[in-house]
């Protein structure tokens, strides 16, 4: 059974795990994943886009759309610091938010349909990788959990982050795909946007083994 994955916070890559101390169980074999061929990536890709031009078209039927390329794929991780580079060369600055998304600053209305069409340009260019997007299926959620609560939470309170009580694994799978199936950055919320990627250097979101290779 496949679900959507749920971006927890989107912000994005390092790879470092924790040291942890004391006793935990052994961690899991990482679940096979169907690694996307690169047509299909490009297929996801090209949709993806379609998608996006016919949602700006029909907000602003009369807006003239740039020429954009793929610059390349970039990982979650990384995504709001790209994007939000992006746009502030497009002319709308852009930082990556404390929650690991990206915010701008406000604009006149008048510059609204600029600012969707850089958003587009921007996503045309650095799009989040296709294999990112496949639903994660039960085992790699389980294997999610497991990193959640054995890696990834021991990291946080090591960083001085107050973990929430971990729910039950089938808990954990069921609600995944409606609210991140447990939100263990909870109390994470005022970190800034330094103190944000660091905690995510040290503490990875994901584990890597997560998704196949997509080099």
């Amino acid at each position: 059974m496949n679900r959507m994955r749920v971006v927890v916070k989107v912000g994005l890559a390092g790879l470092l795990l924790a040291t942890l101390s004391g006793c935990q169980s052994a961690a899991p074999k990482p679940p096979d994943a169907d690694k996307l061929s690169s047509s299909e990536v490009e297929s996801i890709y090209e949709q993806d886009i379609a998608t996006f031009r016919a949602s700006l078209l029909s907000a602003y039927p009369d807006a003239v759309i740039p020429e954009a390329s793929r610059v390349r794929f970039v990982d979650l991780q990384e995504w709001p610091i790209v994007f939000s580079d992006c746009m502030t060369s497009e002319g709308f600055e852009a930082h990556p938010s404390d929650d690991g998304g990206v915010k701008f600053g406000t604009i006149p209305e008048a510059q609204a349909e600029a600012q969707n069409i850089a958003n587009f340009v921007c996503k045309v260019k650095y799009p989040v990788h296709p294999q990112l997007q496949v639903p994660l299926t039960d085992p790699q959620l389980a294997y999610l959990y497991w990193y959640f609560k054995n890696d990834l939470g021991p990291c946080l309170e090591k960083a001085g982050i107050e973990v929430p009580e971990a729910p039950s694994e089938s808990v954990f799978v069921e609600n995944y795909a409606v609210n991140g199936g447990w939100n263990i950055y909870k109390n994470a919320v005022k970190l800034t946007g330094d103190a944000w990627v660091e905690i995510n250097d040290k503490c990875p979101q994901l584990p890597p083994a997560l998704y196949p290779d997509m080099g």
